[in-house]
């Protein structure tokens, strides 16, 4: 890209960051782009100051570098930082961690000749300087095409591979994104994995989807990807986060984040609380004060003599064991049905100021502790009368 400077402070940004480590040269060319991504208004002046901050990061800017950078002057200049940075850091293509296209990759995948690219190039397509096969040369990372399309869409399209593909390539395209799309996966990882799998880029992909969704709408496919995950998919993230599949794991397997799968775990594990019976036999001692120290306290111990009861001999052994547990007082039996209620309409009520979109799990923690030991407590009950049960039936 033969060009010049045409900002001195952008010149001595790039003098400045020469001497700096290889890994900071390299995030401060990513930085570089970032900030080219977000210049409008063509009118307006950057301080240096901030533009120095926001691309090496915070540090002293010495008195000579005081001043104001245009936008166009940061739109032509910045390109330039970024190439000079990756050039002087000798990056091989294998680790630039995402598809690097070089200038006949991007002519033969938007049919246009290598000068329109070129010219791209001078209207904001990021290039950077890569070593292929031991030679260095030109590159564009898939980010870069990408963001140029964003910006670029209809100019690039009027002249582009949309045009060129065949019924049979979109018909493949949007095959494979139906795919994809049952399988949970996301919409910027369909688009990708689909952009990788057939040449093209994701522009071109999303342009080709589009298209699809609006001509059958009932058969959308981005729709239903940037949509909640249906809940299928979302059953089968939480059974395999049950049986020990890591966030990290999920992450990578449906191509969401792990905050996107912490957050599908919460909302099922807050459907699942919302279908457990939380019935109770209500009683005004609930809302009093003082009800959890009163209703909740030490179990009540037998008074007198606890005689334990002769077993009969021809139980089986299952019944036989019954006989190792007491009966309940009157006064534990009192205790025990109270407390039961009185948990389960505690976890209800919590479980009524739960947002199942946005679930708490400090929350979700507590109501599954009470609903447990609620549970606990009434099978305590069933095992101390069953005993009586079988008498009975003897």
């Amino acid at each position: 890209m033969k060009s010049t400077y045409q900002s001195p402070l952008l010149r001595m940004l790039r003098d400045e960051l020469a001497t700096a480590t290889p890994e900071l040269r390299m995030v401060s060319a990513g930085r570089a782009e970032r900030f080219l991504s977000t210049l409008q208004n063509a009118d307006e002046c950057l301080a240096y100051e901030h533009l120095h901050e926001c691309i090496a990061g915070a540090g002293a800017v010495e008195e000579d570098g005081r001043g104001f950078v245009s936008v166009n002057e940061a739109r032509n200049d910045l390109p330039l930082l970024i190439e000079d940075l990756s050039d002087s850091v000798d990056i091989p293509v294998e680790a630039a961690g995402q598809r690097v296209f070089t200038i006949e990759d991007l002519s033969r995948l938007f049919n246009v000749s290598t000068k329109t690219i070129t010219r791209w190039r001078a209207d904001g397509l990021v290039g950077r300087r890569f070593v292929f096969a031991g030679r260095k040369r030109v590159g564009f990372l898939q980010s870069s095409v990408d963001q140029f399309m964003r910006l670029h869409g209809d100019r690039i399209r009027r002249g582009a591979s949309f045009s060129q593909m065949t019924d049979e390539e979109r018909r493949h395209i949007v095959e494979r994104s139906q795919s994809l799309a049952d399988d949970g996966i996301s919409s910027a990882e369909l688009l990708r994995q689909v952009a990788e799998e057939t040449r093209r880029s994701v522009e071109t992909i999303r342009y080709t989807l589009k298209r699809h969704d609006q001509e059958y709408p009932e058969q959308a496919i981005l729709a239903d990807t940037a949509a909640q995950m249906s809940d299928i998919v979302q059953q089968k993230i939480y059974g395999q986060y049950r049986r020990g599949t890591s966030i990290s794991a999920l992450s990578r397997q449906f191509g969401r984040s792990e905050s996107e799968i912490a957050l599908v775990l919460a909302r099922v594990r807050a459907r699942h609380i919302a279908e457990l019976p939380m019935d109770f036999m209500p009683s005004k001692e609930f809302t009093g004060r003082g009800a959890d120290k009163r209703i909740l306290g030490p179990y009540p111990e037998a008074t007198g003599p606890v005689r334990k009861p002769k077993r009969p001999a021809d139980l089986p052994a299952y019944l036989a064991s019954l006989y190792e547990v007491a009966l309940l007082t009157p006064a534990q039996e009192l205790y025990l049905f109270r407390k039961f209620n009185y948990l389960k309409y505690k976890a209800g009520r919590l479980r009524d100021t739960l947002d199942t979109e946005n679930p708490d799990n400090a929350a979700m923690d507590e109501i599954e502790r009470l609903y447990a030991e609620a549970v606990d407590v009434k099978n305590q009950i069933i095992r101390s009368n069953l005993r009586l049960v079988v008498s009975i039936a003897k």
